[in-house]
This record gives structure tokens, C-alpha cells and sequence, in this order.
């Protein structure tokens, strides 16, 4: 199923101001196409990846303004998004993410996203 990840845009957000631009976006795709964080980005519930995987991103793409994601969610995440609610994504993201290895610079990663309620992005796509 194909979710809106991300929107080209300004807002605020409780870290701070966030701007994110066609080159963050372009950089997350080719990082993500690369596995450079090396291993499977996971959604959550709520920022608590403690509590076990709503689903894993299988692809990522740029369509126009928007980053967007498949997401193939599990009966965790299924019942979330259904019986409890959550129905927008918030992504987890560094702008200029170093390995933890060898310390290099890979721009802008996608490290995981998070099922919500209430986004800090309030253009954010519904998932449905």
C-alpha cells in the first residue's frame, strides 16, 4: 500500500523548524535504494518501536512533492491503523547520517517511520 511519507514544505516542529527539499528527498531514495542504513526500515506506533513493527517499507520514491513509501504492514500495525486510529505516518529521518562504523557522511537517511494521530506536518496525507 502506498502512504505519503513526506511533503516538500516548511513547519514547525516540537525540535525545531523543519525544511525538507527535493534534494532530501532525492538523497533518502537513493540511500534507501543503496540499504546504506543496512537493514530493513521499520514503522512503529506512536515513536515506540519498542513496542514491535507496524509494517516495513519495501520501496520509496519521490512523486512530485511527496515522498512516498509501500509499506507492507503487519497485524500489529493493521490493527493500529483500523480499530485504534493512527492514520497518518510520521518519519524519523537525519539529514546527514554517518555509519556507525566508519563514521562517513551519507546525507539524508530515512531511519523509520511512526504511525500517528496527530503529525507535526498537518498537510500530511491520511492513509486512508
Amino acid at each position: 500500500m502506498a502512504v505519503q511519507v513526506l511533503k516538500i514544505g516548511r513547519f514547525a516542529h516540537p525540535s525545531g523548524e523543519v525544511e525538507i527539499t527535493r534534494r532530501l528527498l532525492a538523497s533518502m531514495v537513493s540511500n534507501f535504494e543503496r540499504n546504506t542504513y543496512g537493514q530493513s526500515i521499520f514503522v512503529d506506533v506512536a515513536h515506540n518501536p519498542e513496542d514491535g513493527a507496524a509494517g516495513v517499507i519495501t520501496q520509496l520514491w519521490v512523486d512530485g512533492d511527496r515522498l512516498m513509501a509501500d509499506v507492507e504492514w503487519t497485524i500489529f500495525g493493521l490493527e493500529a491503523i483500523q480499530d485504534r486510529g493512527f492514520r497518518y505516518l510520521s518519519a524519523e529521518f537525519h539529514e546527514d547520517w554517518r555509519d556507525n562504523e566508519k563514521r562517513l557522511p551519507h546525507g539524508a537517511v530515512l531511519l523509520g517511520a511512526a504511525l500517528t494521530i496527530r503529525p507535526a506536518n498537518k498537510s500530511q496525507e491520511a492513509i486512508f
